[in-house]
């Protein structure tokens, strides 16, 4: 798919000549580590990978639907489904925001939903699983009680040396201010290069959590001790 970044499909996914299996997101994560960043700024290539990840997770999760003990009634379930039930469940949630079953074949879509949730839960960026991440943060809040703190945080990348440094940009980082390019170029490194974003705001959040914070640790953080946190990208 990609002769410009794989010549004669050498380096590419699935590759007979590797000679060690490669777990696909360790391959494409090394693909996107590479020095030369030209895989990184390609404007293609993280978007195929995501969707291939998202079709195979898909494909793992219904290949555990099967796997499970009650999958015979599942597809007897998808069989006998009541059509008119499912018109019935759409054209009320029109209008609300919660629907709740009001007969026998009303609950068995309901139930079928949550079979097929399982499948799409394996997926990244579903509606599945946010539902499941959800259920997690329900789940922490029964354990530990309600949270004390709703911190929202949005690292400014293009202002930031060392984003501009991971979007291949040589900067001293040893000097407390260092000299950037214009605004203008740093904009255009910063779309052309998300990749550099993403690495950015991952170290940004995760020293968020271990030096602010202080979650693994037995001192107190900014704002004491943390006893949890639950934390997603918006």
């Amino acid at each position: 798919m990609f002769p410009w970044l794989f010549p004669f499909g050498l380096g590419g996914f699935g590759n007979k000549h590797i000679r060690t299996k490669i777990h696909t997101p360790t391959h494409t994560r090394h693909l996107l580590l590479y020095a030369d960043r030209l895989i990184q700024t390609d404007e293609y290539f993280a978007f195929v990978a995501f969707n291939q990840a998202q079709i195979c997770k898909s494909a793992g999760g219904g290949y555990l639907l099967t796997e499970r003990h009650n999958f015979d009634n599942i597809a007897e379930q998808i069989m006998d489904i009541d059509r008119d039930a499912l018109d019935r469940l759409i054209s009320r949630g029109v209008d609300v925001r919660y629907v709740t079953p009001q007969d026998d074949a009303e609950c068995a879509c309901f139930e079928l939903l949550s079979h097929l949730d399982y499948v799409a839960g394996h997926v990244d960026g579903s509606l599945a699983s946010r539902k499941y991440m959800r259920n997690e943060l329900k789940s922490l809040i029964m354990s530990e009680g309600m949270p004390l703190f709703f911190v929202m945080f949005a690292p400014v990348d293009f202002k930031h040396p060392l984003c501009i440094y991971l979007c291949g940009q040589p900067l001293n980082l040893d000097v407390a201010d260092p000299m950037l390019p214009s605004s203008k170029a740093r904009m255009r490194m910063i779309a052309e290069n998300p990749v550099a974003c993403a690495r950015f705001h991952d170290f940004m959040v995760r020293t968020f959590i271990s030096e602010v914070l202080c979650s693994r640790s037995d001192k107190p953080g900014l704002f004491g001790h943390t006893g949890a946190y639950y934390g997603t990208v918006e």
